[in-house]
């Protein structure tokens, strides 16, 4: 949730907002992808998405996910280096936007 408020707080000017960028599932067209010009890959493509469609003021249909507990195994996402990856990505997209 923490991204996704920051992310809306940086660029989203009016209107629609991201309100689950790392599980929530969004769908666009092929034409509004191909605009967003997506380069990364990996834990912050969905930001740069969102960041994305916030540049380009395009309003994807989001569908909610409800998240539960695990069936079986543990989790392998690690908060502190996924937080620095996020963080650091904000940073350089607040400077290429300047």
């Amino acid at each position: 949730m923490i991204p996704a408020l920051v992310a809306a707080a940086i660029w989203c000017r009016e209107g629609f907002w991201v309100r689950d960028i790392l599980h929530g599932v969004r769908g666009f067209t092929v034409e509004y992808f191909k605009r967003m010009a997506i380069s990364d890959e990996g834990l912050t493509i969905e930001l740069e998405m969102t960041v994305r469609l916030y540049c380009h003021r395009i309003s994807p249909i989001e569908i909610p996910v409800q998240e539960r507990q695990r069936i079986s195994g543990t989790t392998r996402f690690k908060i502190i280096p996924n937080a620095k990856k996020l963080g650091k990505f904000i940073l350089c997209e607040v400077k290429r936007s300047r």
